[in-house]
């Protein structure tokens, strides 16, 4: 609203004199994200244990592709079914709505979606754990 622009144009003079807009531009807000709040630790068991999926072996290819992540990449997926890249203060189980795997049955040529209202992925139909590690 108008009557926060005071505030919001005071805030915004302070952070860019600590971080100069023009590098900010080339960023999008789940990089300003990762970049102010840093990489969280998205550990592999916590992630997995709560998490509601089918049994299919679509699924188990894309538990094993998460576990040779890097952090960094862990964080980006949560990021991705999520839309944040931090792992709530008291893990996973406190993660509201829990997380969901689901497949949509599209080809194998299609990417995985989102909803990360309702914390769920969409797996395509792939074929392969090479395909699901692309």
């Amino acid at each position: 609203p108008e009557s926060a622009s005071p505030q919001v144009g005071a805030f915004l003079e302070g952070f860019y004199s600590l971080v100069p807009e023009a590098l900010l531009e080339a960023l999008d807000e789940n990089e300003v994200e990762l970049l102010l709040c840093g990489l969280p630790d998205v550990p592999f068991a916590d992630f997995k244990a709560h998490t509601t999926y089918p049994s299919n072996p679509i699924v188990l290819w894309f538990w094993q592709a998460v576990e040779n992540l890097s952090m960094e990449d862990r964080a980006r997926l949560l990021q991705f079914i999520t839309g944040s890249s931090q792992v709530p203060a008291g893990g996973f189980s406190e993660l509201r709505p829990r997380l969901n795997i689901q497949l949509n049955h599209r080809p194998a040529t299609h990417l995985p979606v989102s909803h990360t209202c309702f914390n769920t992925l969409e797996l395509p139909a792939y074929r392969s754990f090479e395909q699901v590690q692309e």
